[in-house]
């Protein structure tokens, strides 16, 4: 679930050297090369359905997008952003993955569904793909072109870790939902937590993502009745916390991942999503940040461009790893131009595999052709948060009890 919005003051606040750059800053450059005057920069913008916050996903590209095009462009030359929907399948995101790579992309971002999909196409089609489902296996292990900027199984565990060491859970019961591809990991995720933490899972049950309340209150009493000292409750459905609420199992600790930051997600939750604990991007909740902390000034500086291109509308959060994504491309074709090299897709998936030290709002990038997860560690770039209610169409938060923001998020995985 981030990017660089304002190049100057990400500057200030991250350091631009050689070892520790910006990848806005570095990206709007100014025209310094014959490669100038060529036409704009393509890069498409994979859009899912908006119930997986496909649209918060390319508002944020398109914030990067206008953003670098009002300070420059890249090395004088401007970024298009190629929409092209997904329609919230495989099918159709490998569809609209090749027709990015048809169209002249050098490189592509996925933020909804179909991304495990677009993953095994990739080698073939070769246009570097960033994805941002939640899917370990994007990134572990590395694969040729495919590269990720949300993190995997620690949107799940890092909740589950906090259970067991704060609420003292040794069961938790698990409601996760099919049709998605990070929800369909969610099994797994807590399995492997609970091992690697000594705790057991009671229950699991799954349902469709669009499950109705109706649908999912067998399941969530199956949950009640195993007697778990806690519950985990996918966020991607709503529903499933306001039945959870009118069943009494708020009696117990209630876990779920940073789905809850998604504005419709949150509105459509209200009040029956009070004190569910799950791990947020820092810039969900920068008001609760130090002002020693790193992300602080740039999150609050991206918010004031998301602002500034969609007034009058709550924040969306996921809207970060767009931008990010952006940001990162357009810093890779700002080196191979520099360079003198051609602005390939195989030359930018190169490029991709050498980060060192470039500052974004996914924390700071290292990346290797060993390692494509391009962003920082979780702790670094996470808090543990709690619902408190809804204001505005979005949720607001607090650190969760008995943490801070400055420990961060744990991640078991790590």
């Amino acid at each position: 679930m981030l990017g660089l919005a304002a190049v100057g003051l990400l500057a200030a606040a991250c350091g631009s050297s050689s070892s520790s750059s910006s990848a806005a800053a570095k990206a709007s450059s100014g025209p310094t090369s014959a490669a100038s005057s060529k036409g704009p920069i393509v890069i498409g913008g994979l859009e899912g359905t908006a119930a997986e916050g496909g649209v918060n996903f390319i508002d944020g590209m398109q914030v990067g997008v206008d953003v670098i095009n009002a300070q420059g462009g890249v090395d004088g030359r401007q970024l298009k952003l190629d929409t092209i929907s997904t329609g919230g399948t495989p099918q159709g995101a490998v569809a609209a993955y090749e027709q990015a790579a048809s169209n002249g992309a050098i490189g592509a971002f996925l933020g909804a569904a179909g991304g495990i999909a677009i993953r095994n196409q990739a080698p073939t089609t070769q246009v570097p793909v960033i994805i941002a489902d939640g899917v370990q296996t994007d990134f572990s292990p590395a694969r040729p072109y495919v590269f990720a900027n949300s993190q995997g199984a620690a949107f799940s565990t890092s909740s589950l870790y906090y259970g067991v060491h704060t609420d003292h859970m040794k069961s938790i019961a698990v409601l996760s939902y099919t049709g998605d591809d990070f929800s369909e990991q969610v099994p797994g995720y807590i399995q492997s937590g609970c091992k690697a933490l000594g705790c057991t899972v009671t229950v699991s049950e799954t349902a469709p993502y669009s499950a109705s309340q109706a649908q999912l209150v067998p399941l969530l009493e199956k949950m009640k009745a195993s007697n778990a000292d806690g519950y985990y409750i996918e966020g991607l459905n709503p529903s499933a916390f306001v039945a959870a609420k009118q069943l009494g199992m708020f009696n117990k600790p209630v876990l779920s991942e940073q789905y809850l930051t998604v504005p419709q997600i949150a509105a459509a939750c209200g009040t029956s999503c009070d004190g569910v604990v799950f791990a947020g991007e820092r810039c969900a909740a920068t008001s609760l940040l130090p002002s020693s902390d790193p992300l602080k000034a740039a999150c609050d500086t991206y918010k004031q461009q998301f602002a500034k291109y969609f007034p009058n509308q709550p924040f969306p959060n996921f809207s970060i790893y767009g931008d990010q994504a952006v940001q990162v491309l357009a810093f890779a074709a700002g080196n191979l131009i520099k360079s003198g090299k051609a602005l390939t897709p195989a030359n930018i998936n190169t490029q991709l595999e050498h980060l060192s030290g470039l500052n974004t709002l996914l924390g700071v990038v290292n990346s290797s052709p060993t390692n494509h997860l391009i962003t920082g560690t979780f702790q670094s770039t996470f808090l543990m948060l709690t619902i408190t209610g809804v204001s505005g169409g979005a949720a607001t938060f607090a650190v969760a009890p008995n943490t801070t923001a400055e420990a961060g998020a744990p991640n078991p995985n790590n």
